[in-house]
C-alpha cells in the first residue's frame, strides 16, 4: 500500500481541476507518482483517492503512464476525460456534497478549493458525476446499465456489458 501525501496543510495533489498550492505551483505529481510504481515495479496497481485525491486519481487515468489495473476516485473527479481505453471504475459521490457537488460545480464563497464555476478555464467547465459516468459507460464500451442498491443506502449505477467494471454509486 502506498499512500502519498499532497503538498501543503491540506495535502494537495496537482489535478487539473483541483486544488491548492500543489496545483498553483506546477508540482509535477503524476510524475512522482509514476516514478515510485516503476521503481516498486507491482504486477497490479489501483488507485483510490478522496476528495482532491479523487481527483488525481482520475486524473492519473489519462496523463500517467502506468498501466492501471482499475481507479476508485471518492468525492472528487476530473471534469474532463482524455482516455479512449477501457479501464475499471469505482466511483464514488455523496449526492448531498456541499463542496464538490454531483450536479457540477458550485458558485460563490462556499465552494471548496478554488473551483468555483467562475474560476475554472474555460469557465463553466464543471460536469455533473453522472455526465461523467456516461463518459466513462462510453470509454468501457458498456452496451447498458442498471441500478443497484449499494453501500450504505447509495444508490449503484453498474455499466452491463462492458470491457471494464464501470460503477458509480452515489
Amino acid at each position: 500500500l502506498l499512500a502519498p501525501e499532497g503538498v501543503g496543510r491540506v495535502s494537495s495533489f496537482n489535478a487539473p481541476s483541483c486544488c491548492g498550492i500543489s496545483r498553483v505551483e506546477h508540482i509535477d505529481d503524476v510524475g512522482l507518482i509514476d516514478s515510485i510504481v516503476d521503481h516498486l515495479a507491482p504486477r497490479a496497481v489501483f488507485a483510490s483517492g478522496f476528495s482532491n485525491g479523487g481527483f488525481m486519481v482520475s486524473h492519473l487515468a489519462s496523463a500517467s503512464r502506468v498501466k492501471w489495473a482499475g481507479i476508485a476516485p471518492t468525492a472528487g473527479h476530473e471534469y474532463e476525460l482524455a482516455r479512449t481505453k477501457p479501464l475499471p471504475l469505482y466511483h464514488h459521490h455523496c449526492s448531498d456534497d456541499e463542496k464538490v457537488l454531483a450536479n457540477g460545480c458550485c458558485r460563490g464563497a462556499g465552494c471548496c478549493c478554488g473551483i468555483d464555476a467562475a474560476s475554472m478555464r474555460p469557465p463553466g467547465t464543471c460536469v455533473a458525476t453522472s455526465a461523467l459516468h456516461r463518459k466513462w459507460l462510453d470509454i468501457n464500451r458498456c452496451k447498458g446499465s442498471r441500478v443497484e442498491a449499494g453501500p450504505g443506502g447509495a444508490r449503484c449505477v453498474v455499466g452491463t456489458g462492458c470491457a471494464a467494471n464501470t460503477t458509480l454509486c452515489l
